[in-house]
């Protein structure tokens, strides 16, 4: 940061303006008042040259603004005569001090600085924060089923497609942890001979429709302020129109790899049943016959 000190002027009146431009920024300011120093946002090696104006006022006017709302000003321009008789340009004379300055300018950059820096470390925190819960990813299904869709009540069906994603519900498995499960219930229910309950258990059950429609529509009104929140959200991060535009191919590989996984799981299951049925025990157990149970039958024989 460079400033610039008037030391003195001669042959200049009070009611002249001094200009000073330093690169491209101009400080102005009447002689009489000029007793702070010009501050310019350039470094004193950068500047390489100033410029000074001065500058006669020739009318002037003044008008009261109201705190608020907007207003038409017109003025009428008042002739300004000064007291003083005009000296020729070539006799008026000006002093200067120009250095470099650590005060107020360099403050000011620095908290810039600090201001610019802490801005585009939210705005990475926001966007870390949106890509791991796939906010936009999900906002761009929601709104290419409203467009493809084109429901009645568009707010009701962003509504629905939230209420189906709530963060409230629990977390989806991993496919390890569910071929975990899967083994145990399975070894678990061959133990005890009741594998063909556990097979009936694991069935799902349908959902009441009138259950789920009740919650949606106690909840719709929120869930509307919800979507509209989520979609200015997205709008304000500068990143939605972009995963708009962006292909959906990437979310149709990782369907199909999900798809083949849980294949797999199933093919493991199928596996485990029949070498259940090879071994000759698949049977007594689907009778409720346990393996230990009819293992000791068998010793009882002998």
């Amino acid at each position: 940061v460079m400033e610039v000190l008037l030391k003195d002027t001669k042959g200049v009146s009070p009611e002249t303006i001094i200009s000073i431009r330093a690169g491209s920024t101009r400080r102005q300011v009447p002689v009489s008042l000029a007793d702070k120093p010009f501050k310019f946002p350039c470094q004193l090696s950068e500047c390489g040259a100033i410029k000074v104006d001065f500058m006669t006022v020739t009318a002037s006017a003044r008008a009261i603004l109201r705190p608020e709302g907007e207003q038409d000003v017109q003025l009428k321009m008042v002739k300004k005569s000064s007291s003083e008789e005009a000296v020729p340009a070539e006799e008026a004379e000006v002093s200067l001090l120009v250095r470099s300055s650590s005060g107020e300018g360099a403050s000011t950059a620095v908290s810039a600085e600090e201001r610019a820096a802490k801005k585009r470390g939210l705005a990475s925190a926001t966007e870390e924060y949106l890509s791991k819960h796939g906010v936009l990813t999900f906002i761009q299904g929601v709104l290419q089923g409203v467009i493809r869709d084109r429901p009645e009540d568009p707010y009701k069906y962003v509504a629905d497609q939230f209420a189906s994603a709530s963060v409230s519900k629990a977390p989806t498995p991993t496919l390890e942890e569910m071929r975990q499960t899967a083994q145990d219930a399975l070894l678990q229910g061959a133990k005890s001979g009741k594998l063909l309950e556990v097979l009936r258990e694991s069935t799902p059950k349908a959902s009441s429709p009138k259950a789920d429609g009740a919650e949606v529509e106690a909840s719709v009104e929120e869930l509307r302020q919800l979507a509209r929140d989520a979609l200015l959200r997205g709008a304000q991060s500068g990143k939605l129109f972009d995963v708009l535009a962006e292909s959906s191919a990437k979310k149709e590989q990782a369907n199909k790899k999900e798809d083949a996984d849980l294949d797999r799981l199933r093919l493991q299951a199928r596996d485990l049943l029949l070498e259940g049925a090879q071994s000759g025990k698949l049977w007594e157990v689907l009778q409720g016959t346990a393996l230990q149970e009819s293992a000791e039958s068998s010793d009882d024989v002998d």
